[in-house]
């Protein structure tokens, strides 16, 4: 018989849990794994979905692979082969367009300061392009002793022209010191890039997207930087929608004054904002009705626009002069390729139009191997052309 007042013990001595403690204990748990839950789902909201960045040239085509890797050879035997930057001028990058392609032509002209230079830098040009594959080919006029000209194709697509010469050779006249912009473009949706991009210590400007998350974040930043602060209108897309620019984008299929409301309503929830340049945008930006309406906007608002060149064939820049809007053309894509070198050469090319022109306008994007390449080159930079605002290379 048991003891009164004694409760009873398992097997082995161990307490048994009586109901109310096994009920606390469940509840307990339930509640613990609750708010993990809860919490998980928040922090997952917490984290929005990125829209694609500008849209890229085919970037899967062989043309643009073979462009690349000619890039690449350019840089290489020229820059790193010694030639002197400022004796490397970029006449012309000119947009073409055949056959549904897209693409940027490269004119060259390369000072040579002594006829024996020309040889060396043929044969390294002819031995490296031989190793890019059938698809390219070039045509080597050797006009004089002192004077070369190569004529670069990809699949019968002419990407490049370089002229080398020696021919009374001097330091070319220019600017003794152009000017040249560079545009962050799809800020707003990355809290963290914000803090490496508020450590760069040159002029950029801000480009943000509406309707993201943290442009109250980007407003403040381009505030305390002194930067101007620029709409990235989404504009309709080729293939839309399976090329989304994200919510907000403006659509052909709109009329005028759903357009007029909408890049309104985009300008007005950003103060500050001085100028507009296009997120995407292949197909709108090739509407010379649509784009007068969105000028027309601009005109009010006394607003410049930066036409983003997503298509050779955009009317943006006329449309934009036509209204009385003032307006500029990107010039160069900084960073559609990652590679250091790459990027180097992107830079180069920024530098070398802004010398023969006077000043060019560069685009880059969000990536932290970005912002690393521009801290590692902010010196270079600011000895090779005045950074200015965007503004101040619109007309």
């Amino acid at each position: 018989m048991s003891m009164p007042g004694k409760r009873k013990t398992g097997r082995g001595g161990a307490k048994r849990i009586g109901p109310k403690p096994l009920f606390v204990l469940l509840v307990t748990l339930g509640v613990t794994v609750t708010s993990s839950l809860v919490l998980y789902i928040c922090h997952s909201k917490t984290k929005p979905v990125i829209p694609a960045y500008e849209e890229t040239r085919r970037p899967t085509s062989n043309l643009a692979r073979d462009i690349k890797d000619i890039d690449a050879i350019i840089y290489e035997v020229l820059y790193e082969g010694g030639v002197p930057e400022r004796d490397i001028s970029f006449l012309a990058v000119r947009p073409r367009h055949r056959s549904g392609m897209e693409w940027d032509f490269t004119d060259l002209l390369v000072r040579l300061s002594e006829p024996g230079q020309i040889h060396p830098i043929t044969s390294s040009f002819a031995q490296s392009l031989k190793g890019l594959g059938s698809l390219v080919s070039y045509k080597l006029e050797r006009t004089s002793r002192d004077e070369a000209l190569f004529h670069l194709s990809s699949g019968g697509y002419y990407t490049h022209r370089i002229r080398l010469t020696s021919r009374g050779y001097a330091r070319p006249e220019r600017w003794p010191m152009p000017r040249a912009a560079l545009i962050v473009d799809d800020l707003g949706y990355d809290r963290d890039i914000l803090r490496t991009l508020s450590r760069i210590n040159f002029p950029m400007d801000l480009s943000l997207l509406p309707m993201s998350p943290y442009r109250e974040e980007v407003i403040g930043l381009a505030r305390a930087k002194g930067s101007e602060l620029i709409l990235h209108l989404p504009m309709e897309p080729n293939n839309y929608p399976e090329v989304n620019p994200g919510p907000g984008t403006i659509l052909a299929s709109m009329g005028d004054r759903e357009i007029r409301n909408l890049v309104g309503e985009h300008i007005g929830s950003m103060p500050g904002v001085k100028g507009v340049n296009n997120h995407m945008g292949s197909y709108f930006t090739t509407r010379p009705d649509k784009m007068t309406v969105v000028m027309g906007e601009l005109k009010k608002r006394g607003l410049f626009f930066v036409d983003s060149r997503t298509t050779t064939q955009t009317v943006a820049f006329e449309i934009a002069r036509k209204v009385g809007v003032s307006a500029a053309n990107r010039a160069v894509f900084l960073d559609n390729d990652l590679h250091p070198k790459a990027l180097a050469f992107q830079m180069k090319r920024l530098i070398g139009i802004a010398r023969q022109k006077g000043s060019a306008i560069g685009i880059c994007h969000p990536h932290k191997k970005s912002f690393d390449f521009l801290k590692s080159y902010t010196d270079r930079l600011k000895g090779s052309v005045k950074l200015v605002r965007v503004s101040e290379l619109t007309n």
